[in-house]
C-alpha cells in the first residue's frame, strides 16, 4: 500500500477545505473568488506532490500559479468591499501578470533573480494588503459570508500577513536549495502546510458556524454585486497603493 507523507496529506486536506468552501458558498461569490480558491487548492496539491514524491514535471505550472495567486487574492478582497469600484485598468492587470510571465519564459531566457521572484511577489502583495488594511476605511458587501465575523481591515491585514509568511517560507526553501541541496526543504514545506491547514480549518469552522447561526442564506438579503460588472470607475481603495 503506498504511503502518503504528512506534507501531501496536509496539502490534500487543505485543498479539500478550499474546495468545500468553494462549493458550499458558490451562490454568494462571483467568478473571481471562485477562481482564486481553485488556484489555491491546485497549488496546494502540486506543492504536496513536489515535496513528498519529487514530482518536478509541474514545477513551471506551480511557479506561474504562485506568481498569480497574490494578485488574484488582492483583486478578490478589493472587489468584496462595498467601495471596491469596477474593473482594474489594463495597465494594472499587466503589472499583475508580469511576474508570472517572467517565470513562464525563464526556461527559454535566463531571468536574473528568478529564484527569488516568487518570494518578492508574496512579500510585495502582503505589504500592500497590510497597508490597505491599516490606512483605508472599508466595509464588506452585505452578502459576504464573513461580513459580520471578521472586520474588513483585519481581514486585509491577516491576508497580507499570510502572504508575507508564505514569502518567508519560499525564501527559506530557496536558501536551503542553494546551500544544502534542498535537504531541509521538505520539512520546511511540511511545517508550513500543517500550520496553514490548522489556520484554514479554524477559519472554515468559524465562518460556517456564523453562517448557520445567522441564517446567511435568507432570501431577504440583497445579492452580492457581480464583481466583474462595470463599476463607477477606477477610484477604488487600492489606487493609492498600486
Amino acid at each position: 500500500m503506498p504511503q502518503i507523507s504528512l506534507s501531501l496529506l496536509c496539502s490534500l486536506c487543505l485543498s479539500g477545505l478550499l474546495i468545500w468552501g468553494l462549493t458550499a458558498h458558490r451562490h454568494r461569490f462571483g467568478l473571481l473568488p471562485r477562481v482564486t480558491l481553485a488556484m489555491m487548492a491546485l497549488q496546494s496539491v502540486l506543492i504536496g506532490l513536489r515535496w513528498s514524491y519529487g514530482l518536478t514535471g509541474a514545477v513551471l505550472v506551480q511557479g506561474v500559479l504562485a506568481a498569480l495567486i497574490p494578485a488574484f487574492l488582492l483583486m478578490t478582497l478589493r472587489q468584496m468591499v462595498a467601495s471596491g469600484g469596477g474593473r482594474d485598468p489594463v495597465e494594472r492587470l499587466v503589472l499583475y501578470a508580469l511576474p508570472a510571465a517572467l517565470i513562464l519564459i525563464s526556461p527559454l531566457y535566463p531571468v536574473p533573480g528568478i529564484d527569488y521572484l516568487i518570494a518578492a511577489t508574496f512579500l510585495a502583495y502582503g505589504g500592500v494588503l497590510i497597508y490597505l488594511g491599516r490606512t483605508t476605511d472599508m466595509e464588506w458587501h452585505d452578502r459576504v459570508p464573513f461580513q459580520a465575523l471578521v472586520q474588513t481591515n483585519a481581514a486585509f491585514q491577516m491576508a497580507g500577513g499570510a502572504l508575507i509568511l508564505s514569502g518567508l517560507v519560499d525564501l527559506a526553501v530557496s536558501h536551503d536549495l542553494a546551500t544544502n541541496g534542498g535537504r531541509l526543504a521538505p520539512q520546511i514545506v511540511g511545517f508550513a502546510n500543517v500550520a496553514l491547514l490548522l489556520v484554514t480549518a479554524g477559519a472554515v469552522v468559524l465562518v460556517n458556524r456564523h453562517v448557520n447561526r445567522h441564517g446567511a442564506n435568507s432570501p431577504h438579503l440583497p445579492p452580492l454585486p457581480d464583481i466583474f460588472a462595470e463599476g463607477p470607475g477606477d477610484e477604488d481603495v487600492a489606487d493609492a497603493a498600486l
